[in-house]
């Protein structure tokens, strides 16, 4: 399948958005769920010894955040999702998601003013819709038990990628320090899941503050 391409230039092409991501991100889903099949299957003895493939956590940046989610809603072996600044699509973005969950955001991503909800241009418009839509969703998993909802701030959405170092991201070296959000970025998924699969008292997530703490009215 062609990566998904946001279009918001009418109200049809929006639905179309829309079922789209949710048929791709099924089938993402299924594709990161066959991977995890594979790694079962030829797994040796030290491996089973110390990896429960039954319960495990999926993390991705973007649309593999969305296919993180949408994983967890589709198969009990997916005891955990984070999402690095990636829209929801499907069950998740449904209310689906019941499993411990985790969105980290960038600076942008935040709630859009009412004169883009309302605005004449579509493209604003629905984008504006899109967004909103997502924060609330977002906003209500971070508050249930076993969610939580974070924004970097002084970052860009390609800095959660693993290629945050690569060349067609350099323009952000410049206006971020980059090994300061990868860092923080490191730091929370790897206190999220040891939260989640260690049993750790919930303290040892980093101190930095949380995002959510409501939902805007």
């Amino acid at each position: 399948m062609q990566p998904l391409a946001f279009e918001f230039s009418s109200a049809e092409a929006f639905i179309t958005t829309l079922r789209t991501g949710d048929r791709k991100v099924r089938l993402q889903a299924k594709k990161a769920l066959v991977a995890l099949d594979r790694l079962t299957a030829c797994a040796n003895a030290d491996w089973r010894a110390r990896v429960r493939f039954d319960g495990v956590g999926f993390f991705g940046f973007s649309f593999g955040g969305a296919t993180a989610a949408e994983s967890s809603t589709v198969d009990p072996r997916v005891a955990a999702a984070a999402n690095l600044d990636g829209w929801l699509f499907g069950r998740a973005a449904a209310g689906a998601l019941e499993k411990p969950y985790m969105v980290i955001f960038t600076e942008d991503n935040i709630f859009p003013e009412l004169r883009k909800l309302q605005s004449s241009d579509p493209r604003e418009r629905y984008c504006a819709t899109m967004m909103e839509r997502d924060l609330r969703e977002e906003v209500r998993l971070a508050n249930r038990p076993g969610g939580f909802g974070f924004r970097i701030r002084n970052s860009y959405h390609e800095n959660l990628s693993d290629q945050i170092f690569s060349r067609r991201f350099f323009k952000t070296w410049l206006l971020v320090n980059s090994y300061r959000i990868k860092s923080i970025r490191d730091a929370y998924l790897l206190a999220f899941l040891t939260l989640i699969f260690a049993a750790c008292p919930p303290n040892c997530l980093p101190s930095q503050p949380r995002l959510f703490t409501k939902s805007k009215s």
